[in-house]
């Protein structure tokens, strides 16, 4: 991160200054490592009239400025006063671009998806199945990335062996049942996207055959030891391998714990953590889960999914998939206060 300090102010120790400003670009630099664009912060220390001196910090995102500013009569009070708001207006600024970001994307594959439904139908008619299975990878790359990290958490939480199952085979498996079946999918294309999860849930409930049910431990009964070693043994390639299929959609603390009434939580989480140790210990309290649970929290958070839709995918009520995700926040929330002695 590119730092631009200007001191405009007699009497201030500038050693002080770049120390503290340099401690709040540090804690700032961990929310852009997949950014794509180099952060400029800009920071600024001017006479106030008097004895008073204003600080002032601004940093250009994709989506816009962030801008916050104090004064004070002690320079560090002031630089200290105006990072934290400025911290907080990031945070919601980037929150703000990545749903912004995941909700065009969305809509674009949307938009293709209802062009492409009719296709299918054609190649289908011409028994082309070729065409038809690389057109419908573009259809519904989502799919294919929810069956992905599904067997791979799988696999995490031992309830699989390491390559027992074949992704690619899974894959086929499901391509070739929408291939023979595609006259009773729906034409509009939010339900076709669903649609294509149900047969894939379906798909991965029959291959994998985890049990629905069970946890592999109790999370409200296990310490901030325990826990600490589910995270050490879950640390490695696994976790690597995980996040690497997330993408840009990782797990954040944001989705377990509320910014309103957590903030303090949160503010002392995320000092401590950075955006991949956050999403790395989600997912290895994740594996504790029963598939249930961990599978439609999956939904919710990494597609965007609605109560609702989630229902139609898993074929249930919508009330019990409610009460599942209130539950799994629940015992996340607490399992990770535990875990860092909150």
């Amino acid at each position: 991160m590119e730092v631009q300090l200007h001191i405009n102010a007699t009497e201030v120790k500038k050693e002080q200054v770049e120390k503290v400003v340099q401690q709040h670009a540090k804690k700032i630099e961990k929310f852009f490592k997949k950014y794509g664009k180099k952060p400029v912060l800009e920071v600024r220390l001017n006479e106030a009239g008097g004895i008073w001196l204003r600080a002032a910090y601004t940093l250009d995102l994709k989506s816009g400025t962030v801008y916050a500013s104090e004064k004070d009569k002690d320079a560090v009070k002031a630089l200290q006063a105006t990072f934290k708001k400025f911290e907080k207006a990031l945070k919601h600024a980037l929150e703000k671009e990545r749903k912004d970001y995941l909700y065009k994307r969305k809509n674009r594959q949307k938009d293709f998806a209802r062009s492409a439904t009719g296709f299918l139908r054609m190649y289908k008619m011409e028994g082309d199945e070729q065409a038809f299975g690389d057109l419908l990878r573009k259809t519904i790359p989502n799919v294919g990335e929810y069956m992905e990290r599904r067997l791979q958490m799988a696999e995490a939480s031992h309830h699989i062996e390491k390559g027992q199952v074949q992704l690619a085979e899974l894959e086929q498996q499901l391509h070739r049942a929408i291939y023979d079946q595609i006259e009773e999918a729906p034409a509009n294309s939010e339900q076709f996207d669903l649609w294509a999860f149900q047969m894939a849930d379906e798909l991965l409930d029959k291959t994998l055959r985890e049990p629905q049910g069970m946890e592999k431990a109790d999370l409200d009964t296990l310490g901030a030891e325990k826990l600490r070693e589910i995270q050490e043994h879950f640390h490695g390639e696994q976790a690597e391998m995980l996040a690497g299929i997330q993408g840009d959609r990782y797990y954040r603390l944001e989705d377990i714990f509320d910014p309103e009434a957590d903030a303090d939580i949160l503010d002392r989480l995320n000092d401590e953590l950075t955006r991949e140790e956050a999403n790395e210990v989600i997912l290895a309290v994740l594996t504790q889960l029963p598939p249930f649970q961990r599978t439609i929290f999956d939904l919710a958070v990494q597609e965007g999914l609605t109560p609702a839709e989630i229902a139609r995918v898993k074929r249930t009520d919508e009330q019990k998939v409610e009460k599942a995700l209130r539950e799994v926040r629940a015992k996340m929330r607490s399992a990770l206060m535990r875990r860092f002695g909150l």
